[in-house]
Parts: C-alpha cells; structure tokens; sequence
C-alpha cells in the first residue's frame, strides 16, 4: 500500500495547529522540509526546533539542506541544483512506495502559493512510475 502524501504550511498557524492537522497521519510520518531556508520563520518553526520538537512526538523530521528549497518567490519550483533536488524527490517517492506518510513542509498556509505543490507532483510522477499507482495528495 502507498502512503500519503501530504502538504502543509505554517504561516498563520500555531505549532499546536500544525500537529494537530498531521496528527492523524502519524504512523510512519516524515515530515520534508521544503524551505532553503528558515531566516525569517518564527522561532518555532526554525529547524533545530522543528527536529527537537517532532522528534518528542516521535515523528521523523528532514531538512535535506535545502534541495527541496526555491530559489524565487513564487508558486513555480526552481531548486537551485536540480540533480540534487531530484535524489530528494526519489527518496521521498520510495518512502511512499514503502508505505510511509511523507509530509512536505513550506511557510505558505495554502498550497496553491507555495511550491511544495510542484515537489508533490513530481513526487506523485515518480510514484506512479515505480507503481502505477499515484498516491493520495492531501493539502492540509
């Protein structure tokens, strides 16, 4: 069985709220962080905090050094190395393959503004590549 891919953003969102909206996918959940960076998020939403703070609800936590990271400001996805950014993609796909809830983290609340929706595309392609199936894509 496939996990689920989920996508979630924190602006305008408590961390009590954030868990709450991942709660229910907990089993085998990673959350992926998709930021370049966290310069400007709010203390808690930082990266030391973010892996101290899910690690205690013994949820996974990655920030894969930014590659998930766009380089503009915009909805569309433009990682700054692309053949990095795509070792990403496959291993957040063969998680899901696997059976694990894959969370793809971002600032932006509604997806539609934000690229993780692009990151989730691709992750869905190569899902379905491997499978023939695509997963389920949740924007929570």
């Amino acid at each position: 069985m496939i996990g689920t891919l989920l996508s979630i953003g924190y602006r305008g969102r408590t961390w009590e709220q954030v868990v709450d909206l991942l709660w229910p996918y907990r089993e085998g959940l990673t959350v992926a962080d998709c930021r370049r960076s966290c310069a400007r998020s709010p203390a808690m939403f930082r990266f030391k905090n973010l892996a101290f703070a899910f690690g205690v609800l013994a949820i996974g936590y990655e920030w894969p050094q930014g590659d998930l990271g766009n380089v503009g400001r915009r909805p569309g996805w433009l990682p700054a190395d692309w053949d990095r950014a795509m070792v990403r993609v496959k291993e957040t796909a063969a998680a899901l393959c696997e059976g694990r809830n894959v969370a793809l983290l971002g600032a932006e609340q509604d997806a539609r503004d934000c690229h993780r929706t692009s990151i989730a595309a691709c992750v869905s392609d190569e899902v379905e590549c491997r499978t023939g199936e695509r997963p389920e894509v949740v924007h929570l």
